[in-house]
């Protein structure tokens, strides 16, 4: 409800939402899977700021078994762009590029976890990529997925505005109206929230009317 919505965006600790008779993280145990959760990312260094309290949660969560994160990097794009002839080639090039390089970026993300920060915890790591021009609905699609039985899903407050870069924020808000999982919704530091709005800035100026099409989403 608001309350929720207010104490996600403003708590400085994580904070996990559960339903009022809804699922808890735990209940996987009940089904002898393991406990995983999806964490998705907009290649901003605000979205990874959930990775590792998510890590932390999950590890404890599961000992002594092994837990299990899943990255899910959606390249997300205006539901009006690349309509007419005239841009059809060329949007299907560009998403495909960046589908690539979000591919990329996974790959080498989870190599640096690996041997970083996440290295002392029992967990697997897997990702994956997809397109979409309405990103809350593919997060919470993509959550409740009966295939890959998430156990909580986690995400950032904040992330990059463009096209390119989906913003957080309206988008947490619309999963956490929406989702029936256990949300775990992480506020990046304030330090790093006021760096990435600069480099906002600065992207919006380079999508100015006139310098090519742009979709900046709202906090």
């Amino acid at each position: 409800g608001s309350v929720a919505d207010v104490v996600t965006r403003t708590a400085p600790v994580p904070v996990l939402v559960l339903r009022d008779g809804g699922q808890l993280p735990t209940d996987h145990f009940q089904n002898n899977g393991p406990l995983r959760a999806l964490v998705t990312l907009d290649g901003s260094s605000l979205a990874e700021a959930a990775i590792e309290p998510a890590a932390q949660l999950v590890a404890a969560l599961a000992e002594p078994s092994q837990g299990a994160l899943h990255f899910l990097r959606i390249v997300g794009f205006p539901a009006t762009y690349g309509h007419g002839k005239s841009q059809a080639n060329t949007s299907i090039e560009l998403i495909h590029r960046d589908e690539q390089e979000a591919k990329a970026y996974l790959t080498s993300l989870m190599e640096q976890l690996k041997q970083g920060s996440l290295a002392q915890l029992n967990l697997s790591l897997t990702a994956s990529v997809t397109t979409s021009s309405d990103v809350a609905s593919t997060i919470v699609e993509a959550s409740e997925s009966t295939e890959d039985s998430y156990a909580l899903l986690a995400l950032s407050t904040h992330g990059r505005s463009g096209w390119k870069r989906w913003v957080i924020g309206s988008i947490t808000q619309r999963v956490l109206q929406s989702t029936r999982l256990p949300l775990f919704v992480v506020r990046p530091p304030l330090s790093a929230a006021k760096q990435e709005a600069s480099q906002t800035q600065t992207d919006a100026g380079a999508n100015a009317p006139g310098s090519g099409q742009s979709w900046v989403g709202l906090l």
